[in-house]
């Protein structure tokens, strides 16, 4: 029963998106004249990808992400490429993180890694 649930469970998460992620993507109006569009990404759930478009300001709706990433992570189904290489990539950026510098009176000094002797 146990593990019919899992299965259960894990079927379920691969097929749920959020609900904004199933709205159109909309580019809006500008909220006065002159106005720049920014640059934003949506879920275009035909691709299964997130795209970049111009976002004008107003009236658009809520499938609009500052981020391809954060697109991504909410939107893109379970098990695409897509989603396992940002899975991969933010693995990656999360294990090769490098170590500050060590300020010593105001100077950056080489990074020293103090050996851990017994007394």
């Amino acid at each position: 029963m146990r593990t019919f649930i899992l299965l259960l469970a894990v079927v379920i998460t691969g097929f749920c998106f959020s609900k904004r992620c199933l709205k159109p993507i909309k580019s809006g109006v500008p909220t006065f004249k002159n106005a720049q569009a920014k640059l934003w990404y949506g879920y275009d759930s035909k691709k299964n990808q997130c795209v970049a478009f111009y976002y004008n300001g107003s009236k658009g709706n809520s499938n609009r992400f500052e981020y391809k990433e954060d697109c991504e992570r909410e939107c893109v189904k379970v098990g695409s490429d897509v989603q396992r290489s940002y899975t991969r990539k933010r693995r990656r950026r999360l294990t090769t993180t490098p170590e500050p510098p060590l300020h010593i009176n105001g100077e950056v000094s080489k990074i020293c890694k103090v050996s851990k002797s017994r007394s």
